[in-house]
């Protein structure tokens, strides 16, 4: 499948780009466990410095977590580096740096 937006949620099962910023923030995630150990990990999208890494989330199987009220700036957009045993839903808001 494919990461899909609408508007400016995002639902996410693959790896690659979500956003292509400038100044994208990531203000909650929610990733539920569908088999094994959930792993999401989020990273500027910048291939030029590897994907610098911003943030990881694990829930364990059957688990979802709720991380809502933050601010995290993407400065060249939102890359998913990881995801493995589960899917997610970020909340950008774009070009808000």
């Amino acid at each position: 499948m494919a990461n899909i937006r609408n508007g400016n949620t995002y639902y996410i099962d693959s790896t690659g780009a979500v956003t292509t910023g400038p100044n994208d923030k990531v203000t909650a995630v929610v990733l539920a466990g569908t088999s094994g150990n959930a792993t999401l990990s989020l990273a500027d999208n910048n291939a030029g410095a590897s994907y610098p890494a911003k943030l990881t989330i694990v829930t364990p199987n059957n688990s979802t977590i709720h991380i809502k009220d933050i601010a995290i700036l993407f400065p060249s957009g939102v890359y998913v580096s990881a995801i493995s045993g589960g899917v997610a839903t970020l909340i950008v808001n774009q070009g808000s740096g």
